[in-house]
């Protein structure tokens, strides 16, 4: 696995810990949906990174007179792209099942991972992960095609956070800096959803349901992505996200009750023949 620093004990340390991120990410992602009969999907995942933000900056307590130009610019871009990310795969899960979303959202780190690779095994995980997503979306782009096109943006966004990701590890103020992505992104994107989303405060439960879902679907899996970069570089990790998608399958379908479909499940099985065949690279 490209950029793993720290042998067998530690390519597997990370894969634990990524498992962990994808269970914590995806459980949260289930519980959010209960939400969307008080809200958007993109004020309900603007909400989530409001409450990442609250409760990291209160673990962390980062100082802004600390933080230079470089970081505040890697810190500004991460915010940006996570939340571009978030509000594209809510808006997706509200239309199509949530496995089938999180397998068009990883291609953006199995593309990551090609890049990075440069083989002819990148290629080929490449062409395999787009075969996976056609045989997934044949389907949905006739019944649900704005569910594709927001689970591509989703991807999209979620490529440029894989890079910056490894920039943000390797700062020597990282979880620092990981709040004040939060909370320059939710700041920014105040004016557009505060208001829409006063309705969610409006019981102990749907208050208590967006506290969840900020610290299940943001603060835990992304503060343990950054331990798993440590170990096995940009690359790695993207290849290590990109088995994600068996893991929300399995949420979507014991959380959700959404069954893939035949099709489905065979797509979902291209991507990951991508990700496995990305992982045998060295390069």
């Amino acid at each position: 696995m490209t950029g793993d620093r720290n042998g067998f004990a530690g390519r597997w340390r990370a894969v634990g810990l990524t498992t962990l991120s994808g269970l914590s990410l995806h459980t949260g992602a289930a519980a959010a949906t209960g939400l969307f009969a008080l809200a958007t999907p993109a004020t309900v995942a603007w909400i989530r990174l409001t409450v990442a933000a609250c409760l990291s900056i209160a673990w962390r307590r980062p100082r802004l007179s600390t933080c230079t130009a470089a970081r505040t610019r890697i810190a500004l871009g991460y915010g940006f792209a996570t939340a571009g990310m978030n509000i594209s795969v809510y808006e997706a899960i509200e239309r199509i099942p949530l496995g089938t979303a999180t397998a068009i959202e990883f291609c953006g780190p199995v593309v990551v991972g090609a890049v990075f690779c440069r083989t002819w095994r990148g290629g080929l995980a490449v062409l395999l992960a787009a075969a996976g997503v056609a045989t997934i979306s044949q389907q949905l782009v006739v019944d649900a095609v704005g569910g594709v096109l927001f689970a591509a943006a989703a991807a999209v966004c979620y490529g440029i956070k894989i890079v910056l990701t490894g920039k943000l590890a390797a700062s020597a103020n990282t979880f620092d800096d990981l709040a004040l992505a939060f909370l320059f992104a939710s700041a920014a994107l105040t004016p557009l959803f505060f208001v829409p989303s006063l309705g969610v405060w409006s019981t102990p439960a749907s208050a208590a349901l967006v506290i969840v879902v900020g610290a299940l679907s943001t603060v835990i899996p992304y503060t343990l992505e950054q331990y798993s970069v440590r170990i096995v570089g940009p690359g790695g990790l993207a290849v290590l996200l990109a088995l994600m998608p068996a893991t929300a399958t399995v949420v979507g379908a014991v959380a959700l009750h959404q069954i893939p479909t035949i099709q489905q499940a065979a797509g979902i099985v291209l991507v990951m023949l991508a990700v496995a065949l990305r992982s045998t690279g060295t390069g």
